[in-house]
């Protein structure tokens, strides 16, 4: 394998940090890898390069120590071997997973689609995948944490969902070992009770007819105020029908046309019948609005004018004639007759229903009588 050539330029560390930034070479460009050496001959300090960010930035394996600090330090970067980089980077990563994780992971015993996860610094358990898609599963719900408490007892891995946990959130807990109450940390479940609304509603305004519909918040973003804009509806459109014949012995509704509305004018139907379940298109199919004809009606009384001696009158009939006081009257016929005047046959005429003897007047009492008639006696 070819030497690589060491880099030479100036770096700048500060104490207790891992940012490090160098002049006088490019670190992406230049190959460079993360074990590879920071040797600060002036000091004789070395540090190892833990990743590379950008040309000129990256980050140390451990902090900066207090003597290697400084601004525009001398600095050669040496490349490492494959082998030498690679252990140099398996030892940062085993020493990184000396946190109790690895042990952890250990611990756990494995089962068909148990999936492990933390629940807790170094602490680890394993969830079924079908509590990943049916959502949170637990062995018992209790309403407060001072309810959960019945069950510290329990064996490792006992879950309880505690509806709420004082702040109104819900959350599941899990037996982290058989130890006494020895919980997990809350996973929760929903967030906190919200503030109560503060929702007001402003005037509705009234848009005219075929306007889009609007809403806006007159208020705040924390006190909305909602002022609803909504158009007026048309005018509706009422239908006309006509009346038309379908021969003689049936009769159908047509509609002709729809009048009253305002708005785009409807021509839904217009033409077509009425008929028993809507509207149809042949007048044979309409509802047939015409009547059966009705019952022969009673005879009328014919009218025969002013009486006359020579015409033959038959039962019923109507004519008018003098009365007894020689006023017109109107007399109906009791039976067949000619040549009997009305007001000498009883038994042949009689005054038409409703109609009267005209009365006459005669004057006062003490005016000199021109006519002399017989009014009985004053007893009678």
């Amino acid at each position: 394998m070819a030497i690589e050539t060491d880099l030479i330029g100036t770096i700048t560390l500060t104490a207790g940090q891992l940012d490090f930034s160098v002049v006088g070479f490019s670190l992406k460009t230049g190959g460079v890898r993360p074990g590879e050496e920071l040797i600060l001959p002036e000091k004789g300090l070395l540090l190892l390069v833990g990743e590379v960010l950008t040309e000129t930035t990256g980050k140390l394996t451990d902090l900066c120590p207090a003597g290697a600090a400084g601004s525009g330090q001398k600095v050669r970067l040496r490349f490492q071997p494959d082998g030498t980089r690679f252990s140099a980077t398996s030892q940062d990563l085993m020493e990184k997973l000396t946190n109790g994780n690895l042990d952890a992971l250990a611990d756990l015993s494995g089962g068909f689609e148990l999936i492990p996860m933390f629940v807790g610094p170094g602490a680890m358990d394993v969830i079924d995948k079908a509590d990943l898609v049916t959502g949170v599963a637990f062995d018992v719900r209790v309403d407060t944490l001072a309810d959960r408490a019945t069950y510290d007892a329990n064996a490792k891995g006992f879950r309880v969902l505690v509806s709420n946990i004082g702040d109104g959130r819900a959350a599941l807990y899990t037996k982290k070992s058989n130890t006494l109450a020895d919980w997990s940390t809350p996973s929760f479940v929903t967030g906190p009770i919200g503030p109560p609304p503060n929702v007001s509603l402003d005037a509705t305004e009234t848009l005219a007819p075929g306007t889009p519909a609007n809403v806006v918040n007159t208020g705040t973003a924390t006190a909305p105020k909602f002022k609803f804009s909504i158009p007026q509806g048309h005018r509706g459109w009422m239908a006309q029908y006509s009346i038309v014949l379908d021969g003689v012995a049936r009769a159908a509704l047509q509609l002709t046309d729809w009048v009253g509305g305002t708005g785009t004018k409807p021509t839904d139907y217009v033409g077509m019948y009425v008929g028993a379940s809507g509207f149809v298109s042949s007048i044979a199919l309409a509802i047939n609005v015409k009547g059966n004809t009705g019952s022969q009606g009673p005879t009328g009384t014919p009218w025969q004018g002013t009486w006359n001696a020579g015409t033959s009158y038959q039962q019923n009939d109507l004519v008018i004639d003098n009365d007894a006081g020689g006023q017109s009257a109107l007399w109906i016929a009791l039976r067949n007759n000619t040549a009997k005047k009305p007001k000498d046959n009883a038994a042949d005429w009689a005054f038409f229903p409703a109609s009267f003897a005209t009365t006459a007047d005669y004057g006062l009492i003490t005016d000199s009588a021109t006519d002399i008639r017989d009014y009985g006696s004053i007893t009678s």
